[in-house]
């Protein structure tokens, strides 16, 4: 593995120090997002990786009154949209929450979907669960 090394150029600095520091990317919001007034909590990455039939843990906060019926998981290829049986879907004071269990490996970019708004986007990796031979 080769390793870059670029030189920095202290007059474009906004301050005196460079601090050094990982890049993670955090899920995809649009614009909806912020006119949904939600702030995506978990998963906190963009690529997540879940063993097969594992359940995963979604969750937002919301600034605004959100009725639960409103929100779904979606996955859209080509024109076909699908939508996931989300379940356990709570809203504690703003904190909504609920869970999902892919039951097939493989790569999925799901959607949260409010309303008719698609407000955060994740990609799940299911990978096969190397205790049963599927």
């Amino acid at each position: 593995m080769q390793k870059i090394i670029i030189q920095y150029k202290k007059k474009w600095f906004l301050n005196n120090s460079l601090i050094q520091s990982i890049f993670i990317p955090e899920p995809i919001v649009y614009g909806e997002t912020f006119k949904q007034q939600i702030i995506p909590i978990s998963p906190k990455k963009l690529n997540t990786t879940i063993k097969r039939n594992e359940e995963i843990n979604f969750s937002f906060k919301s600034l605004n009154t959100i009725s639960i019926d409103k929100i779904s998981l979606i996955q859209i290829s080509g024109t076909n949209i699908k939508s996931f049986e989300i379940y356990e879907l709570k809203n504690k004071n703003g904190l909504i929450t609920f869970k999902y269990r892919f039951k097939h490996k493989g790569f999925y970019d799901v959607h949260l979907k409010i309303e008719n708004d698609i407000v955060a986007t994740y990609s799940i990796r299911v990978i096969k669960d190397r205790n049963h031979n599927d």
